[in-house]
């Protein structure tokens, strides 16, 4: 008897730690919503009662969002729906009330909203010759406000991972060096930080082809003044 009671005991704690929300005896829900991308649409559900509506009675909201009741046949749920604008920790508290203004619930609520992730283009593949001066660039745009910085790769095959970074090259612009024949890939990795935290991708890699010059004609412009020596 005393095993079968101990089991039950388990399952329901299982099941509580399961939860995204945890209920407590005073009707406080305490939901870690966890972490959302700035500049992206969110839709995350909050939590569930009975009935009753929510508002945001204390802290802050993610700029862009806003709290949603809908009535269901299950109860109550209550969304935050926007698309967040700005990075940063959020933390908020919800009060659920019923139509009569009688306090059913509190919520209380946290959020992560990580930087945008930075929308990157860049230059087109380039054929030169050895010695040309050749400058390559990427394009980097973010829907917040975070500030952008940039890491440039060089790689022998056309991949945009485990490259070599090349030093110095911190900018959105590179000059590639074409003193060597041959075929070189290039790509950057571009950092939005906000909010104290960053979020970085990899561009696609341009590919920089460098060939030996070619003697392709031989012509005098102008006939030497002297003609007998």
């Amino acid at each position: 008897m005393n095993k079968r009671f101990l089991s039950l005991v388990l399952i329901v704690l299982l099941l509580c730690a399961a939860l995204p929300c945890a209920a407590y005896a005073d009707n406080t829900i305490i939901a870690n919503l966890g972490n959302a991308p700035a500049g992206k649409y969110l839709d995350q559900l909050i939590g569930t009662t009975e009935s009753g509506t929510a508002s945001c009675v204390g802290g802050t909201l993610p700029a862009g969002c806003s709290v949603i009741t809908e009535q269901k046949s299950s109860g109550a749920c209550h969304f935050l729906r926007g698309t967040p604008t700005s990075a940063g920790v959020y933390e908020f508290t919800l009060s659920v009330k019923d139509e009569n203004s009688a306090q059913l619930a509190t919520l209380t609520c946290s959020l992560t909203v990580t930087p945008a992730e930075p929308s990157v283009t860049v230059s087109s593949d380039v054929n030169c010759f050895q010695g040309d001066a050749v400058t390559i660039s990427v394009t980097a745009r973010v829907s917040d406000a975070g500030s952008l910085s940039y890491r440039w790769f060089s790689s022998a095959g056309n991949s945009n991972t485990n490259g070599a970074f090349i030093e110095g090259a911190t900018g959105s612009t590179l000059q590639v060096s074409t003193s060597a024949v041959g075929v070189a890939y290039y790509y950057c990795e571009v950092t939005n930080t906000s909010g104290g935290s960053s979020t970085s991708v990899l561009s696609p890699t341009i590919k920089v082809t460098v060939s030996e010059p070619v003697l392709s004609s031989i012509a005098v412009n102008a006939m030497p003044a002297k003609r007998e020596y």
